[in-house]
C-alpha cells in the first residue's frame, strides 16, 4: 500500500452511497481493510498506540496487547480524540514469569483537555474503581475496558 486511501471522494460522489458494509473504499478497502476493528502501531519499548473505534464495543472484548518488554515500565492511558481528554490507568510492567505490575496508585483522577487546561475531578462510583479491572500475566496486558462507548487511543508510553 502506497499510503492510506480510504476515498471518501468516491463514495460521497455516488448517486446512491454504496452499504456500510462495503466502506471505506479505495486501496484500503482493495486490501480487506476493515474499520470497525482495532489497529495498532508502535515503538518497541517506547509508545504503542491502539485505535478502538466506538462499533467494536458491541462485538468484541477489549483488545489484549502481547510482548511488552521485561523492566520497560509504561504509562497505561485511554485518550478520548474528540475532547482530548486523558483517562489514567496507571504504571504496568510486564515480566518474564508471573504476574507482571499494575501501579494503580499512579492513576489520577484530574480531568485536563489537551491544552492540559484542568477541567475537573472524575468523581462517583464509576470512577473510584476505574483501572482496576486491568490484568498482567508474564508479557500480556488486558487493560480497562474504556469508561465509555466512543473512539479511544490506547496509548502505552514508556517511562523514562
Amino acid at each position: 500500500m502506497a499510503g492510506f486511501d480510504i476515498d471518501l471522494i468516491l463514495a460521497l460522489a455516488q448517486k446512491d452511497p454504496p452499504p456500510e458494509e462495503s466502506l471505506p473504499l479505495g486501496e484500503w478497502h482493495d486490501h480487506n481493510g476493515n474499520w470497525r476493528l482495532p489497529y495498532a502501531a508502535g515503538v518497541s519499548g517506547d509508545i504503542r498506540l491502539i485505535y478502538l473505534p466506538y462499533s467494536r464495543f458491541r462485538d468484541y472484548p477489549v483488545p489484549t496487547i502481547h510482548g511488552l518488554e521485561e523492566g520497560v515500565k509504561y504509562r497505561a492511558y485511554y485518550w478520548e480524540p474528540t475532547l482530548g481528554t486523558k483517562f489514567e490507568l496507571g504504571i504496568i510492567e510486564g515480566v518474564k514469569g508471573g504476574h507482571g505490575v499494575a501501579d494503580i496508585k499512579a492513576i489520577t483522577r484530574e480531568l485536563y483537555d489537551s491544552r492540559g487546561k484542568f477541567r475537573g475531578q472524575l468523581q462517583g462510583s464509576v470512577w473510584g474503581s476505574f483501572g482496576t479491572h486491568q490484568r498482567i500475566v508474564r508479557d500480556t496486558y488486558q487493560p480497562e475496558p474504556p469508561p465509555i462507548e466512543e473512539d479511544w487511543l490506547l496509548v502505552l508510553e514508556a517511562q523514562k
